[in-house]
Protein backbone atom coordinates (compact mmCIF):
# COMPACT_ATOMS: atom_id res chain seq x y z
CA UNK A 1 0.00 0.00 0.00
CA UNK A 2 2.98 2.52 0.43
CA UNK A 3 3.62 2.51 -2.88
CA UNK A 4 0.18 3.90 -3.46
CA UNK A 5 1.00 6.47 -0.72
CA UNK A 6 3.85 7.35 -2.73
CA UNK A 7 2.56 7.64 -6.08
CA UNK A 8 -0.34 9.41 -4.87
CA UNK A 9 0.60 13.06 -6.17
CA UNK A 10 0.59 11.49 -9.34
CA UNK A 11 -3.36 11.00 -8.94
CA UNK A 12 -4.08 14.80 -7.88
CA UNK A 13 -6.50 16.25 -8.55
CA UNK A 14 -8.85 13.76 -8.57
CA UNK A 15 -8.23 10.00 -7.75
CA UNK A 16 -11.18 8.14 -8.00
CA UNK A 17 -12.11 4.39 -6.27
CA UNK A 18 -15.17 2.55 -7.06
CA UNK A 19 -16.94 1.08 -3.46
CA UNK A 20 -19.03 -1.54 -2.52
CA UNK A 21 -22.70 -1.11 -3.97
CA UNK A 22 -21.67 1.12 -7.10
CA UNK A 23 -20.39 4.22 -5.54
CA UNK A 24 -17.28 5.89 -6.71
CA UNK A 25 -15.08 7.71 -4.65
CA UNK A 26 -13.12 10.65 -5.31
CA UNK A 27 -10.25 12.28 -3.18
CA UNK A 28 -8.51 15.49 -3.53
CA UNK A 29 -5.87 17.47 -1.33
CA UNK A 30 -6.33 21.00 0.12
CA UNK A 31 -3.73 23.44 1.98
CA UNK A 32 -4.03 26.08 3.49
CA UNK A 33 -2.52 29.37 2.64
CA UNK A 34 -1.80 31.21 5.58
CA UNK A 35 -1.56 34.77 4.09
CA UNK A 36 -5.22 34.83 3.66
CA UNK A 37 -6.49 31.95 5.48
CA UNK A 38 -8.03 30.44 1.85
CA UNK A 39 -7.49 26.59 1.03
CA UNK A 40 -5.77 25.96 -1.69
CA UNK A 41 -5.78 22.76 -3.97
CA UNK A 42 -1.98 21.17 -4.20
CA UNK A 43 -1.62 20.87 -8.19
CA UNK A 44 2.00 19.81 -7.29
CA UNK A 45 4.40 18.17 -4.83
CA UNK A 46 3.53 15.09 -2.07
CA UNK A 47 0.27 15.61 -0.73
CA UNK A 48 -0.20 14.87 2.99
CA UNK A 49 -3.59 14.16 4.81
CA UNK A 50 -5.57 14.84 8.19
CA UNK A 51 -8.72 15.13 8.59
CA UNK A 52 -11.11 13.76 6.30
CA UNK A 53 -14.66 15.31 5.25
CA UNK A 54 -17.04 12.90 3.28
CA UNK A 55 -20.59 13.46 1.54
CA UNK A 56 -22.82 11.76 -0.63
CA UNK A 57 -23.65 13.40 -4.16
CA UNK A 58 -26.94 12.74 -6.27
CA UNK A 59 -24.59 10.64 -8.79
CA UNK A 60 -23.54 8.09 -6.23
CA UNK A 61 -20.05 9.90 -5.55
CA UNK A 62 -18.39 9.82 -2.16
CA UNK A 63 -16.24 12.73 -2.00
CA UNK A 64 -12.90 13.36 0.35
CA UNK A 65 -12.15 16.48 1.20
CA UNK A 66 -8.11 15.93 2.62
CA UNK A 67 -6.49 18.48 5.31
CA UNK A 68 -3.00 18.69 5.92
CA UNK A 69 -1.81 16.97 8.78
CA UNK A 70 1.13 14.23 8.53
CA UNK A 71 2.13 11.55 5.84
CA UNK A 72 1.45 9.02 8.24
CA UNK A 73 -2.39 9.63 8.18
CA UNK A 74 -2.52 9.56 4.51
CA UNK A 75 -1.33 6.21 4.44
CA UNK A 76 -3.29 5.28 6.74
CA UNK A 77 -6.28 6.71 4.70
CA UNK A 78 -5.14 4.98 1.28
CA UNK A 79 -5.19 1.99 3.73
CA UNK A 80 -9.18 2.77 4.27
CA UNK A 81 -9.64 3.33 1.32
CA UNK A 82 -8.32 0.25 -0.39
CA UNK A 83 -10.16 -2.15 2.16
CA UNK A 84 -13.13 -0.11 2.02
CA UNK A 85 -13.15 0.89 5.80
CA UNK A 86 -14.08 4.69 5.37
CA UNK A 87 -14.23 5.99 8.99
CA UNK A 88 -17.57 8.19 8.84
CA UNK A 89 -16.52 9.49 12.01
CA UNK A 90 -13.73 11.65 10.98
CA UNK A 91 -14.87 15.20 10.17
CA UNK A 92 -13.26 18.73 9.30
CA UNK A 93 -14.22 22.10 9.91
CA UNK A 94 -17.11 23.00 7.91
CA UNK A 95 -14.85 26.24 6.61
CA UNK A 96 -12.53 23.82 5.01
CA UNK A 97 -15.42 21.91 3.40
CA UNK A 98 -16.73 25.18 2.09
CA UNK A 99 -13.20 26.03 0.80
CA UNK A 100 -12.86 22.69 -0.81
CA UNK A 101 -16.46 23.67 -2.69
CA UNK A 102 -15.71 27.15 -3.63
CA UNK A 103 -12.35 26.25 -5.10
CA UNK A 104 -13.58 23.09 -7.28
CA UNK A 105 -16.25 25.53 -8.57
CA UNK A 106 -14.49 28.30 -9.04
CA UNK A 107 -11.37 26.08 -10.81
CA UNK A 108 -14.04 24.40 -13.10
CA UNK A 109 -16.30 26.79 -14.11
CA UNK A 110 -13.12 29.64 -14.93
CA UNK A 111 -12.35 27.11 -17.40
CA UNK A 112 -15.00 26.42 -18.85
CA UNK A 113 -15.42 30.32 -19.74
CA UNK A 114 -11.67 30.53 -20.57
CA UNK A 115 -12.88 28.00 -24.29
CA UNK A 116 -15.34 30.27 -24.77
CA UNK A 117 -17.95 27.62 -26.07
CA UNK A 118 -21.36 28.78 -25.26
CA UNK A 119 -22.54 25.11 -24.43
CA UNK A 120 -19.34 23.97 -22.52
CA UNK A 121 -20.23 27.36 -20.35
CA UNK A 122 -23.97 25.99 -19.90
CA UNK A 123 -22.71 22.88 -19.40
CA UNK A 124 -20.44 23.37 -16.41
CA UNK A 125 -23.23 25.84 -15.07
CA UNK A 126 -25.50 22.66 -14.88
CA UNK A 127 -22.94 20.55 -13.09
CA UNK A 128 -21.75 23.68 -10.55
CA UNK A 129 -25.44 24.08 -10.05
CA UNK A 130 -25.57 20.40 -9.19
CA UNK A 131 -22.54 20.61 -7.01
CA UNK A 132 -23.98 23.96 -4.98
CA UNK A 133 -27.42 21.74 -4.27
CA UNK A 134 -24.91 19.43 -2.39
CA UNK A 135 -22.88 22.30 -0.99
CA UNK A 136 -25.52 24.31 0.57
CA UNK A 137 -27.55 21.48 1.85
CA UNK A 138 -24.59 21.10 4.12
CA UNK A 139 -25.07 22.52 6.84
CA UNK A 140 -22.88 25.66 5.22
CA UNK A 141 -23.51 29.30 6.60
CA UNK A 142 -23.28 32.78 5.07
CA UNK A 143 -20.21 33.32 7.08
CA UNK A 144 -18.29 30.86 6.46
CA UNK A 145 -19.25 31.59 2.16
CA UNK A 146 -17.85 35.20 2.98
CA UNK A 147 -15.26 33.91 4.31
CA UNK A 148 -13.82 32.06 1.44
CA UNK A 149 -14.25 34.46 -1.04
CA UNK A 150 -11.07 35.26 -3.29
CA UNK A 151 -10.85 39.17 -3.77
CA UNK A 152 -11.19 39.10 -7.60
CA UNK A 153 -8.69 40.17 -9.82
CA UNK A 154 -10.79 39.84 -12.99
CA UNK A 155 -14.57 39.82 -14.40
CA UNK A 156 -14.06 36.51 -14.13
CA UNK A 157 -13.67 35.69 -10.35
CA UNK A 158 -16.17 39.13 -9.54
CA UNK A 159 -18.73 36.86 -11.80
CA UNK A 160 -18.41 33.50 -9.95
CA UNK A 161 -18.30 35.41 -6.22
CA UNK A 162 -21.26 37.12 -6.80
CA UNK A 163 -23.06 33.88 -8.71
CA UNK A 164 -22.35 31.77 -4.86
CA UNK A 165 -23.49 34.69 -2.43
CA UNK A 166 -26.40 35.35 -4.80
CA UNK A 167 -27.33 31.44 -4.96
CA UNK A 168 -26.83 31.27 -1.61
CA UNK A 169 -29.22 33.96 -0.89
CA UNK A 170 -31.85 32.25 -2.93
CA UNK A 171 -31.58 28.53 -1.27
CA UNK A 172 -31.58 30.28 2.05
CA UNK A 173 -35.32 31.70 0.97
CA UNK A 174 -36.66 28.06 0.43
CA UNK A 175 -35.72 27.74 -3.41
CA UNK A 176 -35.44 24.50 -4.67
CA UNK A 177 -35.70 22.38 -7.79
CA UNK A 178 -36.18 24.01 -10.92
CA UNK A 179 -36.51 27.39 -8.96
CA UNK A 180 -33.10 26.89 -7.57
CA UNK A 181 -31.34 25.64 -10.72
CA UNK A 182 -32.66 28.27 -13.45
CA UNK A 183 -31.59 30.88 -10.91
CA UNK A 184 -28.28 29.48 -10.51
CA UNK A 185 -27.67 28.69 -14.43
CA UNK A 186 -28.79 32.68 -14.73
CA UNK A 187 -26.36 34.28 -11.64
CA UNK A 188 -23.62 31.85 -12.78
CA UNK A 189 -23.56 32.96 -16.53
CA UNK A 190 -24.88 36.57 -15.71
CA UNK A 191 -21.86 38.42 -16.82
CA UNK A 192 -20.49 35.59 -20.04
CA UNK A 193 -21.34 38.59 -22.03
CA UNK A 194 -18.05 39.72 -20.74
CA UNK A 195 -16.06 37.47 -23.59
CA UNK A 196 -17.47 39.54 -26.63
CA UNK A 197 -16.28 42.96 -24.85
CA UNK A 198 -13.50 44.28 -26.95
CA UNK A 199 -10.05 43.06 -24.83
CA UNK A 200 -9.09 46.77 -24.26
CA UNK A 201 -11.67 47.86 -22.24
CA UNK A 202 -10.23 45.33 -18.93
CA UNK A 203 -7.36 47.15 -18.51
CA UNK A 204 -8.78 49.41 -15.51
CA UNK A 205 -12.25 46.60 -14.80
CA UNK A 206 -12.72 48.02 -12.06
CA UNK A 207 -12.05 51.91 -12.43
CA UNK A 208 -12.38 51.82 -16.32
CA UNK A 209 -12.69 55.36 -18.51
CA UNK A 210 -15.84 56.67 -19.76
CA UNK A 211 -15.14 55.04 -23.15
CA UNK A 212 -14.19 51.42 -21.88
CA UNK A 213 -17.59 51.54 -19.44
CA UNK A 214 -20.08 51.98 -22.56
CA UNK A 215 -18.32 48.91 -23.84
CA UNK A 216 -18.37 46.57 -20.73
CA UNK A 217 -22.17 47.74 -20.29
CA UNK A 218 -22.76 46.15 -23.21
CA UNK A 219 -22.27 42.80 -21.84
CA UNK A 220 -26.19 41.95 -21.23
CA UNK A 221 -26.54 42.37 -24.61
CA UNK A 222 -24.23 40.31 -25.55
CA UNK A 223 -24.96 37.98 -23.11
CA UNK A 224 -28.41 37.23 -24.30
CA UNK A 225 -27.22 36.76 -27.44
CA UNK A 226 -24.49 33.97 -26.19
CA UNK A 227 -27.20 32.27 -24.26
CA UNK A 228 -30.33 32.59 -26.44
CA UNK A 229 -28.15 29.94 -28.81
CA UNK A 230 -28.71 27.43 -26.27
CA UNK A 231 -31.95 25.25 -26.63
CA UNK A 232 -32.43 24.50 -23.31
CA UNK A 233 -31.84 28.04 -21.47
CA UNK A 234 -34.66 28.74 -19.93
CA UNK A 235 -36.70 32.13 -19.82
CA UNK A 236 -35.54 33.12 -16.00
CA UNK A 237 -31.48 32.19 -16.82
CA UNK A 238 -32.12 34.81 -20.52
CA UNK A 239 -33.93 37.76 -18.01
CA UNK A 240 -30.88 37.54 -14.94
CA UNK A 241 -28.19 37.72 -18.05
CA UNK A 242 -30.53 40.72 -20.00
CA UNK A 243 -31.42 42.47 -17.12
CA UNK A 244 -29.48 42.16 -13.71
CA UNK A 245 -28.39 46.03 -14.58
CA UNK A 246 -31.42 47.37 -14.46
CA UNK A 247 -32.81 49.93 -11.88
CA UNK A 248 -35.91 50.51 -10.48
CA UNK A 249 -36.17 54.11 -11.01
CA UNK A 250 -35.33 53.26 -14.85
CA UNK A 251 -31.45 54.29 -14.78
CA UNK A 252 -30.38 50.96 -15.53
CA UNK A 253 -28.84 49.72 -18.93
CA UNK A 254 -29.29 48.33 -21.38
CA UNK A 255 -32.36 49.60 -21.42
CA UNK A 256 -33.25 51.32 -18.43
CA UNK A 257 -36.44 49.14 -17.83
CA UNK A 258 -39.20 50.31 -14.64
CA UNK A 259 -39.16 47.89 -12.19
CA UNK A 260 -42.34 45.98 -12.64
CA UNK A 261 -40.85 45.02 -15.73
CA UNK A 262 -37.48 43.71 -13.96
CA UNK A 263 -37.44 39.84 -12.88
CA UNK A 264 -37.20 38.83 -9.68
CA UNK A 265 -34.28 36.30 -10.76
CA UNK A 266 -32.63 39.64 -11.62
CA UNK A 267 -33.64 41.60 -8.56
CA UNK A 268 -32.37 38.93 -6.31
CA UNK A 269 -28.89 39.04 -8.62
CA UNK A 270 -28.79 42.51 -8.42
CA UNK A 271 -28.92 43.06 -4.54
CA UNK A 272 -26.32 40.93 -4.03
CA UNK A 273 -24.56 42.40 -7.04
CA UNK A 274 -24.88 45.98 -5.23
CA UNK A 275 -24.15 44.74 -2.12
CA UNK A 276 -20.65 42.88 -3.07
CA UNK A 277 -19.85 46.41 -4.80
CA UNK A 278 -20.44 48.54 -1.56
CA UNK A 279 -18.24 45.71 0.63
CA UNK A 280 -15.40 46.34 -2.05
CA UNK A 281 -12.99 43.68 -3.37
CA UNK A 282 -11.38 42.96 0.32
CA UNK A 283 -11.58 39.53 1.71
CA UNK A 284 -13.00 37.99 3.80
CA UNK A 285 -15.54 40.37 4.75
CA UNK A 286 -15.32 41.52 8.79
CA UNK A 287 -18.52 42.28 10.36
CA UNK A 288 -17.40 46.06 10.16
CA UNK A 289 -17.62 45.50 6.12
CA UNK A 290 -20.60 43.97 5.91
CA UNK A 291 -22.21 46.40 8.28
CA UNK A 292 -21.12 49.41 6.01
CA UNK A 293 -22.16 47.35 2.68
CA UNK A 294 -25.55 47.49 4.11
CA UNK A 295 -25.74 50.93 5.34
CA UNK A 296 -25.02 51.81 1.32
CA UNK A 297 -27.60 49.04 0.34
CA UNK A 298 -30.05 50.50 2.41
CA UNK A 299 -29.86 53.88 0.91
CA UNK A 300 -30.58 52.55 -2.69
CA UNK A 301 -33.88 51.71 -1.95
CA UNK A 302 -36.05 52.90 -3.95
CA UNK A 303 -33.70 53.75 -6.76
CA UNK A 304 -31.72 50.29 -7.18
CA UNK A 305 -33.12 47.72 -5.25
CA UNK A 306 -36.79 46.98 -3.77
CA UNK A 307 -37.32 47.48 -0.22
CA UNK A 308 -38.64 43.78 -0.35
CA UNK A 309 -35.56 42.07 -1.49
CA UNK A 310 -33.60 44.43 1.11
CA UNK A 311 -35.15 42.91 4.24
CA UNK A 312 -35.28 39.64 2.59
CA UNK A 313 -30.99 40.16 2.30
CA UNK A 314 -31.06 41.78 5.62
CA UNK A 315 -32.49 38.70 7.22
CA UNK A 316 -29.63 36.31 5.20
CA UNK A 317 -27.05 38.73 6.42
CA UNK A 318 -27.53 39.07 9.98
CA UNK A 319 -26.14 35.62 10.72
CA UNK A 320 -22.94 36.81 8.61
CA UNK A 321 -22.40 39.09 11.27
Amino acid sequence: MSSVAHRSKDLIPFNRFILREGLVLEFDVFTTDTSNQHIRNIRKGVPVSGEVERYATANNTLRLFIHPNDVEQLHGLLESIANNTIDSGHSVSGLFRDAAHMQWIRDSFITALESRDTLSIYDSAVINAERLVCWYGGNTSLRNLFQVLETPVNWQSSAINTAMVCTFFAYALGARGNSFMELALGALTADVGYLDVDPDAFKSFFSPSFDDQRKLDAHPILGLRRMATIERASFILLMLVYQHHERLDKKGFPVGLPGDQISDAAKMYSIVDRFMANAGNKHPYSSEVIQEAMGKLENEIGTRISKEHFRCWKLIVQEAL
